[in-house]
């Protein structure tokens, strides 16, 4: 396993501040999701506390383990399933009004 990264200077906000944070969770592995160490991925995400999630490469069994861990924390989802594990996730403690993706021009 790779070197751990902790987040703890993350964890205490300014007021008036909206923490943004952005996650790859799968890294290209399909739906094998047991393969990326989902504990400590979980763990991370939890710690991170930010007022909206970003998440990128996510899959199904992905958003069921976010949202059992984390569904009463982050009340607000947009799931944009893809092939394999290339779903987008955006969590947030606050409603959305407009939520829209825009797709890289090749």
């Amino acid at each position: 396993m790779g070197k751990q990264t902790t987040f703890a200077h993350f964890t205490k906000a300014h007021p008036n501040t909206l923490r943004v944070a952005t996650y790859n969770i799968n890294c290209g592995n399909s739906d094998n999701w047991s393969n990326n160490h989902p504990k400590s991925t979980l763990k991370t995400l939890k710690t991170l506390n930010a007022d909206i999630l970003v998440l990128q490469e996510t899959t199904p069994s992905w958003k069921k383990a976010i949202h059992h861990l984390l569904g009463k924390r982050y009340p607000y989802e947009d799931f944009r399933p893809r092939k394999n594990a290339g779903a987008l996730d955006v969590l947030s403690k606050y409603p959305f009004k407009t939520i829209a993706y825009l797709l890289p021009h090749l």
